[in-house]
């Protein structure tokens, strides 16, 4: 199967934060996948949408079927998010399209490690440490 490139190599950081985190992190670039994965990839309601926030070339309309309004697509995508237990979203290059789609998608920043985020489902964020303390 033809690679789509080799990308560049993977940054040290990511391998610490996974260690900081306590869980497992995959690191991936996409232009390292063969096509028909990364055609899978864009079935995804919530990985499509997150690639078009990015800015790849496929749009959020011709990688999901049926849903045709943004708003269709915003539901689809956090469904999805929430059906395969996505729990960590990485963002090494921060952008106005990626954090307004991971707010209406569900998910809020939970913290920095530099200048890399770390966003969670706001669901699984535990409230700040004073008002875990108030409220016990």
């Amino acid at each position: 199967m033809p690679l789509l490139g080799e990308g560049a190599g993977f940054a040290p950081d990511s391998e610490v934060l996974a260690t900081a985190d306590g869980h497992p992190r995959a690191i991936g670039y996409l232009s390292r996948l063969p096509a028909p994965t990364l055609a899978g990839i864009r079935r995804q309601p919530f990985y499509a949408g997150l690639m078009t926030a990015q800015g790849q070339p496929v749009s959020v309309s011709e990688s999901l079927t049926g849903a045709h309004s943004d708003t269709g697509l915003i539901a689809a995508a956090r469904q999805d998010a929430r059906r395969m237990d996505v729990g960590w979203v990485i963002v090494w290059h921060s952008s106005p399209h990626v954090l307004r789609y991971l707010a209406r998608t569900g998910f809020r920043l939970d913290y920095r490690a530099g200048w890399v985020l770390v966003y969670r489902p706001a669901a699984a964020l535990r409230p700040p440490a004073a008002a875990r303390q108030a409220a016990g």
